[in-house]
């Protein structure tokens, strides 16, 4: 399915980048402020619409119909003046997020990018705003705007591929030319469109159990498959044909596996209580490492630059390790009371 954004005519995100009301202008204008949007009959957000808006907004076509409805009425004040509706808001909606910036920068601002053409020109103008003392207010009323002039999504059904069984997981390659899907059924499939826009099964990879996971490399010369039976395969391309390069074998079901930045190395993360490290040399994957917990291991993953790996597991803990020249060694142990599920890193690589 392709979704596009589609905008009203004229409409624009243009945000001002300064306004008459500013932090400590007095409770006399920002109870002016509040009245002015009062006396427009501003309808009210459902509140699990606003809290999606600041959290994670993953918004579908109804939230996006809400937020049109009700941002009608928003739109002549949010245009010209978003720092008007700041005592509004904070009145009616939400208080200021706390590490709003740093929310934007690892959530909103991806999301935004991916959004559409509109979405990428806000997350700019959001980026030169980020250290306004209200910036909380302004990627709030901006989100706003950008749902209320989002006449409608356009979506096409380009093509369908199938398994007998419940499918787990669909992911395209980097360049977006591959799909993989993985199933219940043991098989995961990669898939290759055509000059004509039609997918045709390309290979088949099995495994004696369902297939729960199935990923491209960064650059999409490999493929790893994780399944229920504690295997892992990568397969790479060699003159435009999959061949299997390895299979890794774990105890227990293989809950993930990752590949580095670079896509030379590969880490797992199995219920045997073990993550493996694998390496690519000479175009042969061999495995350097082996690091343990004392619980079902959950997930596993790179830093940005490939030296750090993090792993997070059932035993309470996550665990940060450094590759040193022959090892792998751990760094730091960060206790939790109860399972750790996922752990990442920063884009910069510098927290976790």
């Amino acid at each position: 399915m392709m979704i596009e954004g589609q905008y009203s005519a004229g409409a624009s995100t243009n945000i001002p980048s300064d306004t008459n009301l500013t932090a400590g202008s007095g409770a006399q204008k920002s109870s002016q402020s509040v009245s002015t949007f009062a006396n427009k009959c501003i309808t009210h957000l459902p509140d699990e619409l606003i809290v999606k808006i600041l959290s994670s907004p993953r918004l579908n076509l109804k939230d996006l119909s809400e937020c049109r409805r009700v941002n009608r009425r928003w739109q002549a004040l949010v245009d010209d003046h978003h720092l008007l509706a700041r005592p509004y808001s904070r009145h009616l909606y939400h208080q200021p997020m706390p590490q709003a910036v740093q929310h934007y920068q690892t959530f909103t601002k991806g999301w935004l990018a991916d959004f559409s053409d509109k979405g990428r020109e806000l997350a700019a103008q959001l980026d030169r705003l980020s250290g306004h003392p209200h910036f909380a207010e302004i990627e709030f009323f901006s989100i706003a705007k950008l749902f209320a002039n989002t006449r409608y999504l356009a979506s096409q059904n380009v093509g369908a591929v199938h398994h007998s069984t419940q499918v787990r997981i669909a992911s395209f390659s980097p360049d977006g030319s591959c799909l993989v899907t993985a199933s219940d059924g043991g098989t995961a499939k990669i898939w290759e469109l055509l000059v004509d826009g039609k997918w045709q099964r390309k290979t088949t990879i099995s495994h004696n159990k369902g297939v729960n996971k199935a990923r491209f490399s960064p650059d999409g010369h490999h493929l790893v498959t994780t399944s229920y039976a504690g295997t892992v395969k990568i397969h790479g391309l060699v003159a435009g044909q999959w061949q299997k390069k390895v299979t890794i074998r774990h105890s227990e079901i293989v809950r993930d596996a990752r590949f580095s930045p670079d896509g030379s190395h590969l880490v797992t993360a199995s219920e045997d209580n073990r993550t493996e490290i694998w390496g690519l040399d000479a175009g042969q994957w061999q495995r350097k490492g082996i690091v343990s917990h004392s619980d079902v291991v959950n997930f596993a993953s790179f830093s940005p630059d490939g030296r750090y790996l993090v792993t997070t597991s059932d035993d309470g803990t996550a665990s940060i390790w450094r590759r040193d020249i022959w090892q792998w060694v751990v760094r730091a142990i960060l206790l939790h009371s109860d399972d750790v599920v996922v752990a990442r890193f920063s884009p910069d690589g510098s927290y976790l």
